[in-house]
């Protein structure tokens, strides 16, 4: 009878962990799968991750090569009006010293004719002009040119 106990005993546990054998191998069956399942998800979004990389490193290098484009040519505009820019700042440092030169000479010469116009007027006789004479209190001798102007003569009068 303990005989048959025991080997009860046994075959109870060999139906036991038998049982219990195919549950776990039923487990790590499924486990495997779901292992091969998330391995190949996991592949697909490698796989995608990839593609957009290398898309995204081929939109950068495009880019790049864009950008030193415009670099290149903002560096050649860049030279090219500041090159302008030296070329106007000589033309108008010229034409500033021309200027001053010009306005100096035409001086001279607006002071040469005034002085010209007084002594060609020195010698004339204003009687003709009566009361532009009588007006300013002057003789017969001459007339200043500020006044020649204000008398309205310094365009009607005739040599």
């Amino acid at each position: 009878m303990k005989l048959e106990k025991m080997n009860n005993e046994f075959n109870k546990g060999k139906r036991d962990f038998t049982n219990k054998l195919e549950a776990t191998s039923e487990i790590l069956n499924s486990t495997v799968k779901n292992l091969v399942k998330t391995n190949n998800e996991l592949k697909d979004v490698k796989r995608d991750l990839t593609n957009k990389l290398e898309g995204t490193r081929r939109e950068l290098e495009k880019t790049k090569t864009e950008l030193e484009k415009m670099r290149s040519g903002l560096s050649k505009t860049v030279n090219n009006l500041s090159a302008k820019i030296n070329e106007n700042e000589k033309k108008l440092t010229n034409f500033s010293t021309e200027l001053k030169v010009n306005i100096q000479r035409v001086g001279h010469e607006i002071k040469v004719a005034e002085g010209n116009v007084k002594k060609d007027l020195r010698g004339k006789n204003f009687k003709q002009f009566g009361n532009c004479n009588k007006k300013f209190g002057l003789d017969d001798d001459g007339i200043e040119q500020h006044e020649i102007r204000r008398c309205g003569f310094d365009q009607n009068v005739k040599w």
